[in-house]
């Protein structure tokens, strides 16, 4: 999602990053942990038309960034539905508490992360005046390791949630995040949300 702000306003890419439980539902389905209804298949397809009704809208549509944003909800969608199977143990599959899948799950995202990061962040780290051990090193691992046991906390209390819930009530929670966001993004930085 981060390489798509480069292309699109703030509020376009929490309209589209909305369409995160579409995904958790079509998954779900796939792998059995939900049933399909009429009643969430209607409101999924609800959100699918509001956020091809924002897209249609926006003022600077680009391709690009619009189909990272797109496979970074489809990519979220797929991690939880899988952590739900995992932490709830449906239909006979491993059960496993959230610690646990996090010392599996961590490992994994990584290494998926780490060339990325090298890629695209390499270079520009290396030149960075927080590399200079005599200036800022130890501000910045101090600022890398709060960064990381923030994150940490955050994915165990997510993890803990689609345990006793579903990935489906996580993901539609944050939707008020994302409202907010794009409510801010708004008021701060004067994104334009059309009615087009």
């Amino acid at each position: 999602t981060n390489i798509s702000f480069l292309f699109l306003h703030v509020s376009f890419i929490e309209m589209v990053k909305s369409s995160t439980p579409v995904w958790v539902l079509v998954f779900a389905f796939i792998f059995g942990l939900e049933t399909i209804r009429w009643s969430l298949t209607i409101i999924m397809l609800m959100i699918s038309a509001g956020v091809a009704i924002a897209s249609w809208g926006e003022a600077e549509f680009h391709v690009g960034g619009f189909a990272l944003v797109l496979a970074a909800a489809v990519c979220a969608g797929g991690r939880m539905t899988v952590a739900q199977g995992l932490l709830q143990g449906a239909s006979g599959r491993v059960h496993m508490n959230p610690l646990h899948a996090l010392y599996f799950v961590a490992p994994v995202m990584a290494l998926v992360l780490l060339p990325m990061v090298l890629v695209m962040e390499g270079a520009p780290l290396m030149n960075s005046e927080f590399v200079d051990p005599k200036r800022q090193l130890w501000k910045a691992l101090g600022l890398v390791l709060a960064g990381s046991v923030n994150a940490f906390l955050l994915h165990v209390s997510e993890l803990l949630l689609v345990r006793t819930t579903s990935a489906l009530t996580l993901v539609s929670s944050g939707v008020l995040k994302l409202i907010l966001i794009t409510w801010l993004s708004v008021e701060i930085f004067h994104n334009k949300i059309t009615q087009r």
